[in-house]
């Protein structure tokens, strides 16, 4: 067993970490990727494309519709990964494309303006936006390397991003709550990113 697979099978036991976080994996329980369906190497694509499109038409308010495009981005992030996984960096990167257009548009403060109070329809996104990463994070190192690098490192710092504007509108108190959350994400990051650094130092031996 490689020096990464022990981390992580140590990260996912529920001991105590040297931070204090008390029990160390807060995301052991989270719902993970659906099948990823129709993917964009597929035919009929554009036409579940399409289907998405009027499913989010339809939402009457901002909470309707942030559940729905919290539902499609995660199907969305779910094809991401099948595709990098299959090495298409093309159709991982139309799934892309619309997995962020589904964040960005939660993730500006005007999709809010009916909501009276948006804190915890915001507080839900960061939630979110931290679980995707923590998913990829655990993804990543099972995944084509050069595809990867490409594809997955590209979109967990439009993550980083999105997140911190969103972070910026809500209350500390509300912040403060994430921060072991947050925390153990960029902790498992570390760990992901260092089977990029395990490859090319198997390369280098190679040569």
């Amino acid at each position: 067993m490689s020096q990464l697979a022990i981390l992580l099978c140590l990260y996912l036991l529920p001991i105590r970490t040297d931070a204090g976080h008390g029990l160390m994996n807060s995301f052991g329980n989270i719902e993970w990727l659906p099948d990823a369906g129709i993917n964009p190497d597929q035919i009929f694509y554009p036409i579940d494309a399409w289907a998405e499109k009027i499913e989010s038409f339809f939402s009457t308010d901002s909470v309707g519709a942030l559940a729905i495009y919290l539902k499609l981005s995660k199907e969305k992030l779910a094809e991401i990964v099948e595709m990098t996984k299959q090495d298409l960096v093309t159709e991982a990167s139309v799934a892309e494309q619309q997995y962020l257009r589904y964040l960005s548009t939660i993730s500006d403060e005007n999709f809010y303006k009916d909501n009276v109070s948006s804190t915890n329809s915001e507080l839900k996104l960061l939630n979110t936006l931290l679980e995707h990463r923590y998913i990829l994070a655990i993804e990543y190192p099972d995944l084509p390397p050069i595809t990867r690098k490409k594809v997955i490192l590209k979109i967990n710092n439009e993550l980083e991003t999105l997140y911190t504007k969103v972070e910026s509108r809500i209350p500390q108190t509300q912040k403060d709550s994430l921060f072991f959350r947050k925390d153990e994400v960029a902790w498992i990051w570390e760990i992901a990113e260092e089977s990029d650094l395990t490859q090319k130092s198997d390369d280098n031996e190679r040569h």
